[in-house]
């Protein structure tokens, strides 16, 4: 859809009203002579004509000029983790989506990015990053995406949510900061777009990316008391920007540098912004303090970088290493599928999971083996649910593992583990 056509019915409208009074008045006047009255007739149709085409010629020049793009299909979800209001990081709220005022303009040209917060129905917060386009954000049909229909194809409200987000604090609200490297000017890597060079060999279907279409996102929420973030440019030389009030956001968007991994990787935690690789050098609040970053990490590596104004959830009452124990059992099932076996490790959950700041995980370890398994329940849980989780295809020997609750709200110091038990049996 694009305003062209509404336009255009517009125009066409207006004309034909036009030829109508002209020909009421020609009628009013009534000429003696009835050839010139066909030739001033079909003079007017033609120059009706020429008026609708100069008309919407203009008018789309001057759309375009004004960056109005067409509207395409919504972008395909990138997918990850279980989604539901009850699972993984659940599922939008109504209302909460908030598309911040920060606008930076593409390295070469278009429509500027943007950056969007959502809150979900398990009390996290994830960030997602686009172009943006009349207020909302999404991707272009650009970059062999969506067959380069040159189109903007919006955002669902739930675009992203499958994957890393980061539990709000106790205020609601986020502290997160990403980084996605090699990500297509078109602002997806999904819907047919090209990919980095050398990240996908052998497949006929996958084009590369010229290295000029590809970018580097960095991009994150600090906090109520950020300020300011400073970085290098890619010629070197030092830039500090203002962060985005009230979330302390902050987006650069860079020339793809190779430097950064491709996909998304960060910090849960936003002013602890993973620094590696990033050309973030530091970090300014409100009072003056700042949070230094070398290439190799944080200044001052013991602490890192202090998550100002954070306020971590509480540990749920009466949690204690004592209230956490519950029996663990596990046995095998018959997987028809593969015709070998399954080891079902199964517990009754000593404490509710309610959203997203606490997880089971369970262990699974074959004795003399060298690796290990593990499959986490992250989901909505009741208080003395009995708990399943299923490890595919057990071999013969002895297993033994552990179940725990990890409670995972706050900083990375604030995190607390409780083992709710152990098992060992045998596979014959």
């Amino acid at each position: 859809m694009t305003l062209i056509p509404e336009l255009e019915h517009e125009l066409e409208a207006a004309i034909a009203r036009r030829i109508a009074e002209s020909r009421a008045g020609s009628r009013a006047a009534a000429p003696p002579r009835p050839r010139r009255r066909r030739a001033r007739g079909r003079l007017s149709r033609r120059g009706a004509l020429v008026l609708v085409a100069a008309l919407l010629l203009g008018a789309a020049a001057a759309l375009a000029a004004g960056g109005v793009i067409p509207i395409g299909a919504p972008a395909r979800d990138p997918g990850g983790w279980p989604a539901g209001p009850g699972r993984g990081n659940g599922t939008v709220l109504p209302g909460s989506l908030d598309v911040l005022p920060l606008r930076v303009a593409d390295p070469v040209g278009g429509p500027a990015w943007g950056l969007r917060v959502t809150s979900t129905t398990r009390g996290t917060g994830c960030l997602q990053v686009g172009r943006a386009v009349g207020g909302r954000l999404g991707a272009l049909g650009t970059d062999l995406a969506f067959g380069d229909d040159g189109r903007f194809h919006p955002f669902s409200a739930q675009y992203g949510v499958s994957g890393p987000c980061a539990q709000l604090d106790a205020a609601g609200r986020l502290f997160l900061t990403q980084s996605r490297g090699g990500i297509p000017a078109a602002a997806t890597a999904q819907d047919g777009a090209c990919v980095p060079p050398g990240e996908i060999v052998g497949d006929p279907t996958v084009h590369e990316c010229a290295p000029a279409d590809l970018r580097d996102l960095i991009y994150g929420t600090l906090g109520p008391h950020a300020r300011s973030i400073t970085y290098n440019k890619p010629d070197g030389t030092p830039a500090t920007v203002p962060v985005a009030r009230p979330w302390g956001a902050y987006l650069l968007v860079l020339p793809w540098s190779r430097t950064l991994s491709n996909g998304i990787s960060g910090s849960l935690y936003g002013t602890d912004p993973e620094p590696l690789q990033t050309p973030i050098t530091k970090v300014t609040f409100d009072d003056n303090s700042v949070c230094a970053v070398t290439p190799m990490g944080w200044a001052d590596r013991r602490r890192g970088c202090p998550q100002v104004g954070l306020k971590p959830h509480p540990l749920p009452p009466g949690v204690t290493k004592a209230s956490v124990r519950a029996r663990v059992r596990a046995h095998t099932v018959p997987n028809h599928r593969t015709h070998r076996l399954d080891v079902v490790v199964s517990f009754r959950a000593p404490v509710a999971l309610t959203n997203a700041d606490a997880l089971y995980e369970v262990t699974r370890k074959l004795r003399g083996a060298r690796g290990w398994g593990s499959g986490t329940v992250n989901r909505d849980v009741r208080r003395g649910e009995v708990v399943t989780v299923k490890f595919r295809t057990a071999r013969r020997g002895v297993y033994h593992g552990v179940v725990q609750y990890q409670f995972l709200a706050g900083t990375p110091r604030d995190r607390r583990v409780f083992t709710v038990g152990n098992y060992r049996f045998r596979v014959r």
